[in-house]
């Protein structure tokens, strides 16, 4: 009788770590642009940014650009690839690639903070008159355990 219970038990703690383990999810509004990320972030500030929102492991910064104010630039920016070309080119970025994602281009580069390595996925969008950069940042060692969930915040990124 206790044989036949163990699987039954076991099954049923496995089903509810997976489904009352998880951080819930929660959508935050800055700038014109939402974004669904977990409740283990919260809203910053930082200089220049539209958006900023943080958390232990991550942190995540939209951008507004409005196309008319590149215009004058002289830089060729006709589509959304143009301004992640660019962005790439603008920051020094020559080992990464621009790839597709859902309504959005993303690129991935690392960077060397005070002595400390990061990775960085930057998804760019583009809505009406703006372009928008929204990058995700956390530490070299824990982006590959977020990746998944960068690209899942990504695909939530919404316009007003």
């Amino acid at each position: 009788m206790m044989k036949k219970r163990l699987p039954i038990l076991y099954l049923l703690c496995i089903l509810l770590c997976l489904t009352g383990c998880g951080a819930k999810k929660k959508t935050m509004t800055a700038g014109g642009m939402s974004i669904t990320l977990t409740e283990e972030f919260s809203e910053g500030s930082y200089s220049g940014a539209d958006c900023y929102y943080e958390s232990a492991k991550a942190i995540v910064m939209g951008i507004r650009e409005s196309k008319s104010d590149l215009e004058g630039t002289g830089l060729e920016m006709n589509s959304l690839r143009d301004y992640a070309s660019e962005l790439l080119n603008a920051n020094g970025i020559s080992s990464s690639s621009i790839i597709d994602g859902n309504n959005y281009l993303y690129f991935e580069y690392e960077n060397d903070v005070n002595g400390e390595k990061y990775s960085y996925m930057t998804c760019v969008y583009e809505n009406g008159a703006d372009y928008w950069m929204v990058n995700f940042a956390c530490t070299k060692g824990d982006y590959d355990k977020l990746k998944d969930d960068f690209l899942k915040y990504a695909d939530s990124v919404t316009f007003e």
